[in-house]
């Protein structure tokens, strides 16, 4: 009886194994490595800074390490841009997002519902529904009157304001008019952005003058 009993076990145990090796090859490698991903320390290699931090992530949170896997920024936020701009990298905490510098110091208060990197010394930055920019500093220097926002690049940003899509200057000036239905920032390579007018796309210079595709 003893003997049937362990024989049984065995052949259970076997069983056992056999289904859950065919899960797991159900479930297929990748859903392998994100259950592994979930309880260890995992890095993000593609967003290594110029600083030599690596955001990465533990247990669901995310937090900054050197390449020695050493934390410089404990892992307490629910997400991490990655990228420093101006000594800044935006984080969210719940559902806020603030600015922390190189050595985890919150610079700019939890308080952006939506954000961007720095560029050209100015963040997009969402509040109360609404886009705007700040300063390194967190001073508003474009009031919070956009729908949507994109980052500054050679001296323009691609705005976009009671369904139609414009371009501002630093100081918020509109240098080419809200005249678009869809907007994009330019290239600092090409100094061309792509617009879209009346179910067009097509390409514009610094000035908003038309590119021809001939």
């Amino acid at each position: 009886m003893q003997r049937f009993t362990f024989t049984t076990l065995l052949l259970l145990v076997a069983s056992l194994g056999f289904a859950q090796n065919s899960d797991a090859k159900q479930e297929g490698v990748a859903s392998q490595l994100e259950k592994v991903d979930s309880s260890i320390h995992q890095v993000l290699d593609y967003t290594l800074t110029p600083e030599g931090l690596v955001l990465s992530r533990r247990m669901g949170k995310y937090g900054y390490t050197n390449l020695k896997k050493e934390v410089i920024i404990p892992f307490i936020y629910d997400f991490g841009a990655g990228e420093f701009s101006q000594g800044l990298a935006f984080v969210r905490k719940g559902l806020l997002i603030g600015y922390i510098d190189t050595k985890g110091n919150e610079v700019i208060p939890f308080k952006f519902s939506n954000a961007s990197n720095f560029s050209e010394e100015l963040a997009a930055v969402v509040l109360n529904e609404k886009w705007g920019y700040i300063n390194p500093k967190g001073e508003t220097v474009i009031p919070f009157e956009y729908d949507l926002c994109f980052e500054f690049s050679l001296g323009l940003a691609a705005v976009r304001k009671d369904g139609k899509a414009g371009y501002i200057n630093r100081k918020g000036e509109v240098v080419i008019p809200f005249i678009y239905e869809a907007n994009g920032t330019f290239s600092k390579k090409l100094k061309l952005a792509t617009v879209k007018k009346d179910g067009v796309w097509f390409q514009i210079d610094l000035n908003g003058n038309k590119i021809s595709s001939n």
